[in-house]
């Protein structure tokens, strides 16, 4: 059985006397490379608006006594910023907790703050993920919204194999070799400048410091270029507030270097 990745998927005797011919093994199709997510113009600033003339101040009643506020019970242990099990939703991965945790934990290597999981941004990843995997699972980058404080960045994931019993439906290959480009990235005083051509922004996107939120989903389809029994599918993340700004400035103070 035949099985590949597109930078990101894979899947799975009796004794004779007589000589079996081995059989032919059937070429294996080139996997074509995925595409490099969609770097981010630096935004445009606002126009400062000029200052108004300050008021002078009315005099003020005196104040009565308030009464003092009942104080707020501490955060017990088990508290935590990071999002339940049961609130996981929107998307189709079948094994979303794992990518969720193992997406904060590459984040905590980097010393970076933990992505809480958002439903609507993962209906709205798994939706492009439907659109595009009756098209062979086409690894094309959807449109993105404006203006910038809206905008997100997607990571694009491909798996193929010549059986469903070799399949793996997992979104978590393809996490993981987003991660590995982190063996493409230097990290130095002029980041973006270093690494331009390279294929490290699925890695950047997904430790990028200033984003907060993340979802993620998953689609199948049949893939008759494996086969008549060949299945595809194609996972769609994306990570909000928008990462991979083409700036020295940005990349320096978004893509830390792991801890020692």
């Amino acid at each position: 059985m035949d099985t590949f990745l597109k930078a990101n998927v894979l899947p799975k005797g009796g004794v004779s006397d007589t000589p079996v011919p081995t059989p032919t093994p059937t070429p294996t199709p080139t996997p074509t490379p995925e595409p490099t997510p969609e770097p981010t113009p630096e935004p445009t600033p606002e126009p400062t608006p000029s200052p108004s003339p300050t008021p002078k101040p009315s005099p003020s009643p005196s104040p009565s006594p308030s009464p003092s506020p009942s104080p707020s019970p501490s955060p017990s242990a088990s508290q935590s910023p990071i999002e339940t099990p049961s609130n996981l939703a929107g998307g189709n991965c079948p094994d979303v907790q794992e990518l969720y945790d193992t997406t904060n934990a590459y984040r905590a290597t980097h010393s970076t703050p933990p992505l809480a999981w958002d439903e609507q941004l993962a209906r709205e990843a798994q939706a492009w993920a439907d659109t595009q995997a009756p098209q062979q699972c086409a690894m094309v980058h959807a449109p993105r919204p404006e203006p910038f404080d809206q905008k997100w960045s997607e990571n694009l994931g491909f798996g193929a194999s010549s059986s469903p019993d070799y399949f793996d439906a997992s979104c978590m290959q393809s996490q993981r070799m987003w991660y590995n480009e982190i063996k493409q990235y230097s990290f130095t005083p002029t980041p973006w400048t270093t690494n331009q051509g390279k294929n490290v922004l699925h890695f950047t996107a997904m430790v990028w410091k200033s984003s907060t939120i993340m979802g993620c989903g998953v689609a199948y389809s049949s893939y008759p270029n494996m086969g008549t029994d060949g299945i595809c599918k194609i996972v769609v993340c994306r990570y909000k507030g928008v990462g991979n700004v083409v700036t020295d400035a940005y990349f320096l103070a978004n893509v830390l270097p792991p801890k020692a």
